[in-house]
């Protein structure tokens, strides 16, 4: 199994801590790329011509607080760029509103967690990733 390249865009450094631990504890075989704004996450993924693997990560987790640019914002357009789009975007957040987490989907986000995020939760994210991945089919004719 390779190594999978997760972006996370927190700007907590507690809450970007606990995950990483999650990540340790369920032994998934990752990388992680800290980002803590979100117009610097999005200026980051839309670089033209980067050789740096995590300008396309195989999973984002995204902060829906975020300084500079909210993570619905970055959500958002993440979702309106075709390079980026098929990115699963699992969104962290303390909060549980009803209509937060319909926007969220709305948006097309892949799953939405509420921190602090257990071991668990985060290893049947990384175990089943491919289910949040759309088919070629769904890419070529623009479904998802």
């Amino acid at each position: 199994m390779r190594t999978t390249r997760i972006l996370l865009i927190e700007d907590d450094e507690a809450d970007a801590w606990l995950l990483q631990k999650a990540l340790q504890e369920c032994e998934a075989d990752t990388q992680i790329y800290l980002i803590g704004e979100g117009q610097a996450a999005l200026d980051f993924l839309t670089q033209p011509y980067s050789d740096n693997p995590f300008t396309t990560p195989d999973l984002i987790f995204l902060d829906l607080s975020l300084p500079k640019k909210s993570g619905m914002q970055v959500l958002q357009e993440l979702k309106s760029n075709p390079r980026l789009r098929y990115i699963p975007v699992i969104i962290l957040t303390h909060t549980v509103f009803e209509d937060e987490v319909d926007q969220t989907y709305h948006y097309k986000a892949s799953a939405y967690l509420t921190k602090p995020v257990c071991a668990r939760e985060v290893a049947d994210i990384i175990k089943y990733q491919h289910l949040f991945a759309p088919t070629a089919s769904q890419k070529r004719f623009n479904i998802v």
